[in-house]
């Protein structure tokens, strides 16, 4: 009897924001921090994606940073055009 593969979950970080799609290792991620209209995603080798969006509220881009930190090992989906439920997690 052979063994079967099991997948090994990749930690991920997913961000979109309309037709627009950025998909990188959690590892990639060096921060994320709210700005004063928007916020600003950091990543290795000096990449950055700034969102400007002066109507995103401050809870929603530090509910954002929270949660990217604090989830490790798993898929994060980051869905910039909605404020109520911006963060998604698969187990």
């Amino acid at each position: 009897m052979e063994k079967s593969e099991v997948p090994v979950m990749t930690s991920m970080i997913v961000i979109t924001r309309g037709p627009l799609k950025i998909e990188v290792p959690r590892s990639e991620l060096i921060s994320v921090d709210p700005t004063a209209d928007g916020i600003a995603f950091a990543f290795k080798g000096g990449s950055n994606y700034i969102l400007t969006e002066p109507n995103m509220p401050p809870l929603v881009k530090n509910s954002i940073k929270m949660i990217v930190n604090q989830t490790k090992g798993k898929v994060v989906t980051i869905n910039l055009l909605n404020f109520k439920n911006p963060v998604s997690i698969e187990a």
